[in-house]
């Protein structure tokens, strides 16, 4: 009678036939003096089992930690695959025989998926810095934990970012061609998803590590989207320059454009600043025709629907270029000079007269 309540209630719990046999044994060998009727069964049960079942999983759990120690280095990252060994063994359906050199399968398999996963994730990392100097903080994954400095902020958002996941499903074929007839697109379009998840990882990474002037926190679509928004710019300021009214976005700055673009000769480059809440400063830098700089400053923000929008346009005059003495190193923190242009002219002053 309680060998057969036991299994009962073991059969209750316990989808992995092997599980609920091997604590039936042990419950067996210690219920000798159990009385042989409904109640003490139950007694019995309320006792012993709990406790069976605790001491059962902890022997598991200490086996699995023993051998996954000595596949890894990190204890921590053993706790992980130690628990979801034990969560695998709770699932399987199947009866198995030899517990514990399943659960070292397992974990075997696991530990080899993770050091998979860790290759890519560094070769992808290193990738990454060499497109973007601005990310070599993120080389050398795998002799860094996620706890060490930025790489720890960066590191539980980047596994899970849908880029990062697009890319490394890139990577698992031999080449972008094999993964473009996988998926059957066209080898360019593949060249242009591969493009567009790169850009948008990189801004992702680089937002998260706190960059905010650069235009390289800026996603793909939002990074053509000021491209085109420039283009639009300079065209509708070298036209009101000429006293033509420019249509579209530009029109109620036609006073602010003509002003701004007085001389304008030539784009030269544009840059970014994140002011947040979606906004933005723009920094668009021309030369006139006599080669001198010119720097429009103009304020934006995107819409919901990611339309910009224009908030001011104003202009400096840049009177000079600051020239810096060969292998001079410029303090910058994420993509911004930490020093002001006053600061900065100190300090090459001397360097100069020597």
């Amino acid at each position: 009678m309680l060998k057969a309540r036991i299994r009962q209630e073991l059969s209750s719990l316990f989808i992995q036939n092997g599980i609920a046999a091997e604590l039936e044994s042990r419950l067996l060998q210690g219920c000798q003096s159990a009385p042989e009727q409904d109640g003490g069964a139950e007694e019995f049960l309320q006792h012993h089992l709990p406790k069976a079942i605790e001491e059962y999983f902890a022997e598991l759990r200490q086996h699995c930690l023993a051998y996954t120690r000595s596949l890894l280095r990190s204890s921590e990252r053993a706790e992980d695959l130690v628990q979801e060994a034990l969560l695998r063994l709770i699932r399987e359906p199947n009866q198995l025989r030899h517990i514990q050199a399943w659960l070292r399968r397992v974990i075997y398999n696991l530990v080899v998926e993770q050091y998979r996963q860790d290759k890519a994730q560094s070769e992808f990392l290193r990738h990454l810095q060499a497109e973007t100097g601005e990310l070599n903080k993120l080389a050398s994954l795998m002799e860094l934990m996620p706890e060490d400095g930025e790489i720890g902020v960066l590191l539980p958002d980047l596994l899970t970012n849908p880029e990062f996941l697009a890319l490394q499903q890139m990577a698992r074929q031999p080449n972008l061609r094999a993964w473009a007839n996988a998926n059957k697109v066209s080898y360019e379009q593949a060249k242009q998803r591969s493009k567009e998840h790169k850009r948008n990882l990189r801004a992702a990474c680089l937002r998260k590590l706190g960059w905010v002037n650069t235009p390289d926190i800026l996603d793909y679509q939002d990074y053509k989207a000021v491209q085109r928004y420039v283009r639009e710019l300079v065209r509708a300021g070298q036209k009101a320059a000429r006293g033509q009214v420019p249509q579209g976005r530009f029109k109620q700055f036609q006073p602010e454009l003509e002003n701004c673009f007085r001389g304008f000769e030539k784009l030269h480059n544009w840059d970014i600043r994140d002011l947040g809440a979606s906004r933005y400063k723009l920094y668009v830098v021309g030369i006139t025709s006599s080669n001198i700089p010119l720097l429009l400053n103009i304020a934006i923000h995107f819409s919901e629907s990611r339309r910009i929008i224009t908030e001011k346009i104003g202009r400096n005059e840049m009177l000079g270029r600051l020239e810096l003495p060969p292998g001079f190193r410029v303090p910058m923190d994420k993509g911004k000079c930490l020093l002001s242009r006053q600061q900065l002219e100190d300090m090459i002053r001397p360097i100069q007269k020597t």
